[in-house]
């Protein structure tokens, strides 16, 4: 069974010139870690699988963990995020929150439909929950992206300001003063 998921994997890599699967696998947080793909395999070497699966299984592993880097990165960059904003399951910036109806708890619907996948209860008061019970919390989401946004603008001000002051130390001749 293994070795199926293992080519179904890498036949959704060859059809994706995006990236965006490697992105996908990574934002799974239960099901993924840097370890997995590595462990992978050495396993399918082990039982003797075609090197060329193995090669392109590596390689959407290694474009997994450039993906993960590069959502840590990007939310490193928020800066402080308020708690709000934060899913209280995940601790991660809420893309899409949804509200909980019995628990009026409110958390990201990804992280909640990843957890329908294998339990039909609140996470918080254990009642019954589907997924199109989730209430959409539009409100919040907006507050989040116009955090999302100051910050990356605040940000572009920043390099913006640093390149001004450079500009300015310039001497005459075009060489810099500093560095």
């Amino acid at each position: 069974m293994y070795l199926k998921i293992v080519h179904i994997y890498v036949h959704l890599a060859r059809g994706d010139a995006q990236n965006i699967f490697p992105a996908a696998i990574s934002s799974d947080g239960r099901s993924y870690n840097e370890q997995l793909f590595g462990a992978a395999a050495d396993v399918l070497r082990r039982i003797g699988e075609d090197g060329r699966v193995i090669r392109e299984f590596v390689e959407l592993g290694a474009k997994a963990k450039a993906a993960a880097s590069e959502a840590m990165d990007a939310e490193a960059t928020l800066g402080e995020i308020p708690d709000e904003f934060l899913d209280p399951i995940q601790y991660t910036l809420m893309k899409d929150p949804v509200i909980l109806p019995s628990s009026r708890i409110t958390v990201d619907r990804p992280v909640i439909q990843r957890h329908l996948l294998s339990d039909s209860t609140d996470p918080f008061n254990r009642s019954h929950l589907t997924a199109d019970m989730l209430i959409p919390d539009e409100e919040l989401k907006a507050r989040i992206e116009e955090f999302v946004r100051s910050q990356e603008l605040k940000r572009h001000g920043e390099r913006l300001n640093i390149q001004s002051i450079k500009d300015s130390i310039q001497t005459t001749n075009g060489e810099m003063l500093i560095d």
